[in-house]
């Protein structure tokens, strides 16, 4: 049940993601953004893409390696390179929303737009963080059944042998 819940919140967080990212690209390609901000814009382009290819990560080892296929050490480096990474990233998401939440002044100033952005943000950080929270253990649950699986099958060959 956990995995399969783990499938899922990586599937709303590729969606979030990738959304978003589409949102703020084509905004780009629209206007002429203030040069004064596109540090801001360039960070929030890296936290998508980082989330984005976290899921992805994740997604894939779900599919191709879950839940007793032996999991290549170059997919496993980059899962942790993007976990580190995402964690850092919902990190900055929770401290910025908790900011935009405890301002009470911010709440007059945003237009519906901006409303609907943040409340996308808020939750890709809630399932930014669950996603987080159920990936812990997943490598070494599929390296468990993996060896399982190996010994019964040596087990079943010494039964046919003998």
């Amino acid at each position: 049940m956990r995995w399969k819940l783990l499938r899922v919140t990586n599937l709303i967080q590729l969606v979030f993601a990738s959304t978003i990212l589409f949102y703020i690209v084509v905004q780009i390609f629209r206007k002429s953004g203030n040069p004064s901000i596109n540090w801001l814009i360039t960070f929030w382009i890296c936290m998508n893409c980082i989330l984005t290819l976290q899921s992805l990560i994740h997604i894939h080892i779900l599919n191709r390696y879950f839940p007793d296929r032996i999991v290549p050490v170059a997919v496993i480096n980059l899962r942790v390179l993007f976990s580190a990474l995402s964690w850092i990233t919902t990190a900055i998401l929770i401290f910025a929303l908790g900011d935009i939440f405890l301002d009470k002044g911010s709440w007059k100033n945003l237009d519906k737009r901006i409303w609907l952005i943040v409340v996308a943000v808020t939750i890709l950080a809630i399932n930014s963080l669950l996603c987080l929270i159920l990936q812990s253990g997943l490598i070494r649950h599929i390296r468990k059944n993996y060896q399982t699986a190996i010994s019964e099958t040596v087990n079943q060959l010494g039964k046919s042998v003998l």
